[in-house]
């Protein structure tokens, strides 16, 4: 089993752009729409939905714009392990992104937030 894709939402197609491809480099696929008809029978919403894919190799976001949400309180992420967690990390703090370090046993943990308050735990690639 694989993941087909992770399907997030982005208060603008802006601020997506700025995560997706400035932060994690990944490619954009145009922009497509589902008929509130099909919205409504599968997510309950009465309304188009906008979607844009991110994409890289086996990696695909699909990051529906919806300007009014707002990301309850939540344990959801998704995690991503990078190359060089502190170059990573540099490039977030860039961006005016939230960095969160912990250290639990020994051990940090680390999390940052999308520009829409969506957590993504960041662990390096152990080579």
């Amino acid at each position: 089993m694989k993941i087909n894709h992770i399907a997030l939402i982005a208060s603008s197609e802006e601020k997506a752009d700025r995560f997706y491809l400035d932060l994690l480099g990944l490619k954009k696929a145009a922009a497509k729409t589902v008929e509130a008809s099909l919205s409504l029978a599968l997510f309950n919403l009465n309304f188009p939905l906008t979607y844009v894919s991110y994409y890289h190799d086996d990696l695909r976001f699909e990051i529906f714009i919806l300007p009014e949400s707002q990301p309850q309180l939540s344990p959801t992420h998704v995690c991503l392990e990078v190359n060089d967690r502190e170059i990573f990390l540099s490039k977030c703090l860039g961006l005016g992104l939230p960095v969160k370090r912990v250290i639990k046993e020994g051990k940090e943990i680390v999390f940052i937030g999308d520009f829409d308050g969506h957590l993504f735990e960041i662990k390096e690639i152990q080579k």
